[in-house]
């Protein structure tokens, strides 16, 4: 008794080139228009992390010249930033000379004789354009130059 043959097709079951060149040719699209608004989203999180430091710092340092002035005996002009607080951020540093912070854009700056603290900010060295415009609106400084924006005494 012969048993009868069955014959079993086996189909590879795939993507055509036309299906795989449609897939690529929208995520190129696609990543055509996200990388852009990622950089601009990163743009405008590094220009708001700048300005809260910077009004972080400003509003801490009248508090901590009293507490330093008046608690510790310290001598007032010989008060300098790095003794009230500190900034640990991207690109911030401290420049003993001036007694003052500062970043690419803006700079934190005690004038202990005059009981003072200053923000400064410089618009055109931020890299992005629309950042540029918003820290010109958003302070209404022409940008070129180190603008004084904010002033605290004490």
């Amino acid at each position: 008794m012969e048993l009868p043959m069955t014959i079993q097709r086996t189909t590879n079951q795939g993507f055509t080139l036309i299906e795989l060149i449609i897939v690529i040719v929208i995520l190129g699209i696609l990543s055509a228009v996200a990388i852009p608004k990622y950089q601009d989203i990163s743009a405008e999180a590094e220009f708001n992390s700048i300005i809260k430091i910077a009004y972080d710092a400003l509003s801490t340092v009248p508090g901590a010249f009293k507490a330093s002035v008046d608690l510790k005996g310290q001598n007032p002009a010989n008060v300098k930033l790095t003794d009230l607080i500190t900034i640990r951020g991207k690109d911030w540093e401290f420049l003993d000379a001036s007694n003052q912070y500062h970043c690419k854009t803006a700079a934190i700056r005690l004038r202990p004789e005059l009981r003072r603290v200053l923000l400064y900010v410089k618009c055109n060295n931020f890299t992005n354009q629309n950042l540029v415009n918003k820290c010109k609106t958003r302070f209404n400084v022409d940008g070129d130059e180190w603008d004084p924006v904010e002033e605290i005494r004490f």
